[in-house]
């Protein structure tokens, strides 16, 4: 399952450390060159999101399914609304499980890399642009 969530990001990480999970993802760019593989596998990922109970956004994957091949960028999209009267700022927590496949998550653009900024009512489509590499392992089927 491949997670976003709005929520406080230092509680967030506390509780990575306290409970050692670890499907958290590095929040930075790679580069497209060099990453992009031809002899890729299929695997299915699915797009959960959550919002933090004081976050009153409407926030979901445009699709919670999808089926991509390891080795291939795939750009998924997220809808975001601001259901409220006024302008707010939030940031995705990426995560993934099993945890073990987050090592082999490569973004090179993802909205979780900065915060949002919304205005009262305004939605957006959110992009993840997202490779999982080659090596991840064989049975690994569904992120």
């Amino acid at each position: 399952m491949f997670v976003f969530s709005f929520a406080l990001v230092p509680l967030y990480n506390v509780f990575c450390e306290v409970t050692g999970l670890n499907g958290k993802i590095e929040l930075k760019a790679t580069t497209e060159k060099g990453l992009e593989n031809q002899d890729g596998r299929d695997i299915s990922i699915q797009f959960i999101s959550h919002n933090n109970e004081e976050m009153p956004w409407i926030f979901k994957p445009s699709e919670e399914k999808i089926k991509i091949k390891t080795g291939k960028y795939h750009t998924a999209t997220f809808y975001v609304r601001n259901t409220t009267s006024k302008r707010m700022v939030a940031q995705a927590i990426p995560s993934v499980a099993p945890s073990n496949a987050a090592t082999h998550l490569k973004k090179l653009e993802c909205f979780c890399f900065e915060q949002q900024e919304l205005a009262p009512g305004e939605e957006a489509l959110l992009p993840v642009k997202l490779l999982f590499d080659n090596d991840l392992p064989k049975s690994i089927k569904n992120v």
